[in-house]
C-alpha cells in the first residue's frame, strides 16, 4: 500500500472522524442524565467539593469555582458540557495519532485507520463510559486524560530534562483532576518509547522504563502530600477512603476478588468473556509476529510486552493498595479497559517486519472493527439504561411530593423533613436494567440520593432526621416488598415523612 505523509488538511479530516466515532458511540450522553452522586453535586455541593478535596482532587474544585464565576455550571449545561468533553477526548484520540504520525511520517493508510481506531479504544475505553455517565464529572476528566497523552506526545518527540520536569508538573495535574487515568501514562508513553529504541542496548530500554515510571510516581508522591499535608489545612477531617487506617492485605484480597469481574466478564459492561477473548486474540498475534523473528528480537520483544502490561496492571491497582476503604470501581482502573487498544497499538508497531503483514494487518483491522461495533452497542445500552433509571426515580420522586402534598393540604401541617430505610433485601436496579458497578443504581436505595432526588423535582428543600422508632417497628420492621406500595411504604407523621426504600 502507498505510503503517504499527511498534510494538515488530511490531519483535520482524521480528528473529524475520531470526533465523529466518539461522538456516534456516546451520542445518548449528550441527553440529560443523572448518577446517583449527580444529585448531591447539585443539591449538596460544599459537601462534594470537600471530597475532593479530601481525595485528591483539587482542580475540579478549583475549575468549578472558576466556571462558577462564569456563571457556568457542569450539571446546568449538562448537554454542552459533555459535548466539548467528548470534543476534548477525541482531541486526546488525536494526540495518540499524532505521536504515531511523528514515528511514521510514511505510514499507510491502514495503518493510521488501525492506530485511530487502537487510540479510540484507549480513549473510550468500556470502563471510560463510567465518568461519562457521572456527567458532574466529565468535563474535568477529559481534560485529565487529554494532559496525559500530550505528556506522551511531549516525550515521544524531544526526550529532554526540560520535558521531562513539564510532564511531571502535567502528569501531576492530571493526578489532581482525577487519579483513574493515571495508570495509562507510563504504558502509553513506552510503546512508543519501545519503538523509537528498538534497535538500543537493553540497558537503554530499562533506564527509560524507570524514568518513565518514575515521573508518575513523582505525581503520585505528589497527590499524596497533597491528600496528608494540604487537605488538612483546610478542613479538620478527611472521607473514609483516604483518613482511615489502611490495611494493606484485605486490600490486596478485595483487587484479586474482583479478577474475575474484570478480565472474563468486564463488570458486564461488555458480553461475557468478549474482552478476554479479544485479548487472547490480539496478544497471540503479537506472539506469533514475535516468535517468528530473529532470536534476538524474541528477547527483546518480549521483554518490551512484559514490562509495559506488567506495569499497567501494576501501577492501575497500586493505589487501591493505600487507601482505607478499596472501591475497585469501573472509573478507577480505566487503563484496563484500554488494553484491547494498547495492543492493537502494540501490534501496529512491532508486527511490520513480519512477511505476512499485510495479512496480519487485515486480521487486526478485522478485530478492531468488531471491537468497535461492541463497545459502540454496550455504550448505548447502558446510557439508555441508565436515563431509564433516572426517569423511574423522577416518578417516584413526584408520587412522594404528591402524598407530601396531600397531606399539607389536608391537615395544614407543612413537612419540612424526611428519614429513610431499607426494607429487608432492598433492589438496587429496577427491572430489565443492569447495574454496572455502581452505575445505573436506583436513587431510591440511599437515603442521600432519594432525598435529593425529591429536592430535584419539588424545587423544595428538607432536612434529614433519624427514623421513628415506633414507626419503623410497627410499618417497616422485617418487610420485604420488591416494589413500590407508597400507601405500605410511606408515613407522614407531624413535618417529618417517613420512607421504606424497598
Amino acid at each position: 500500500m502507498t505510503e503517504i505523509i499527511l498534510n494538515t488538511k488530511q490531519k483535520i479530516m482524521y480528528f473529524a472522524a475520531i470526533f465523529l466515532s466518539g461522538l456516534i458511540i456516546n451520542c445518548v450522553m449528550l441527553k440529560h442524565h443523572f448518577a446517583i452522586d449527580s444529585y448531591d453535586f447539585i443539591y449538596n455541593l460544599d459537601h462534594k467539593m470537600f471530597e475532593m478535596s479530601a481525595n485528591g482532587r483539587i482542580l475540579i474544585k478549583v475549575f468549578v469555582n472558576a466556571l462558577a464565576v462564569f456563571g457556568l455550571d457542569v450539571m446546568k449545561f449538562q448537554s454542552s458540557f459533555t459535548f466539548i468533553s467528548i470534543l476534548i477526548m477525541s482531541f486526546a484520540t488525536y494526540v495518540i495519532l499524532d505521536t504515531f504520525l511523528f514515528l511514521k511520517p510514511n505510514s499507510t493508510l491502514k495503518e493510521r485507520v488501525i492506530v485511530s481506531l487502537s487510540a479510540l479504544f484507549i480513549i473510550f475505553n468500556p470502563f471510560g463510559v463510567d465518568l461519562l455517565l457521572f456527567s458532574y464529572m466529565t468535563f474535568f476528566t477529559s481534560i485529565d486524560i487529554l494532559l496525559i497523552t500530550l505528556c506522551v506526545n511531549l516525550l515521544v518527540k524531544n526526550w529532554s530534562i526540560k520535558n521531562i520536569f513539564i510532564s511531571m508538573i502535567l502528569v501531576s495535574s492530571a493526578l489532581l483532576f482525577y487519579q483513574g487515568w493515571g495508570g495509562l501514562f507510563v504504558p502509553l508513553l513506552l510503546i512508543f518509547k519501545y519503538y523509537q529504541l528498538k534497535e538500543a542496548p537493553i540497558k537503554r530500554l530499562i533506564s527509560t522504563t524507570i524514568l518513565s515510571t518514575g515521573i508518575y510516581l513523582f505525581a503520585c508522591i505528589i497527590n499524596l502530600l497533597f491528600i496528608k499535608k494540604i487537605h488538612p489545612l483546610f478542613y479538620d477531617k478527611g472521607t473514609d477512603r483516604t483518613s482511615n487506617k489502611i490495611d494493606i492485605l484485605q486490600n490486596v484480597k478485595n483487587i484479586l476478588q474482583k479478577q474475575t469481574d474484570i478480565w472474563l466478564l468486564h463488570d458486564r459492561m461488555l458480553p461475557s468473556f468478549f474482552f478476554f477473548i479479544i485479548i487472547i486474540l490480539l496478544s497471540c498475534v503479537i506472539f506469533y509476529n514475535i516468535f517468528t523473528k530473529s532470536n534476538k528480537n524474541v528477547l527483546r520483544y518480549s521483554l518490551m510486552f512484559a514490562l509495559i502490561f506488567v506495569l499497567l496492571i501494576g501501577l492501575t491497582f497500586s493505589p487501591h493498595l493505600v487507601t482505607s476503604t478499596t472501591w475497585v470501581i469501573q472509573r478507577s482502573i480505566m487503563p484496563i479497559s484500554a488494553i484491547p487498544g494498547l495492543l492493537v497499538l502494540f501490534s501496529i508497531f512491532f508486527i511490520k517486519d513480519h512477511t505476512k503483514y499485510s495479512k496480519v494487518q487485515n486480521l487486526v483491522l478485522g478485530i478492531s472493527i468488531i471491537f468497535l461495533v461492541v463497545l459502540g452497542k454496550s455504550t448505548i445500552n447502558i446510557t439508555i439504561d441508565n436515563i431509564s433509571t433516572n426517569k423511574i426515580d423522577e416518578q417516584i420522586g413526584r408520587m412522594i411530593i404528591s402524598k407530601i402534598e396531600k397531606y399539607e393540604r389536608e391537615t395544614g401541617q407543612k413537612v419540612s423533613k424526611l428519614s429513610f430505610t431499607k426494607d429487608t433485601y432492598p433492589t438496587w436496579s429496577y427491572p430489565d436494567v443492569i447495574v454496572y458497578g455502581d452505575m445505573n443504581v436506583r436513587a431510591f436505595i440511599i437515603d442521600w440520593a432519594a432525598k435529593s432526588v425529591i429536592t430535584h423535582v419539588s424545587g423544595r428543600t428538607f432536612e434529614s432526621t433519624i427514623m421513628d422508632e415506633e414507626i419503623f417497628n410497627q410499618k417497616f420492621k422485617d418487610r420485604d416488598w420488591g416494589e413500590l406500595l407508597l400507601e405500605e411504604q410511606m408515613v407522614i407523621k407531624g413535618n417529618t415523612a417517613y420512607i421504606a426504600l424497598y
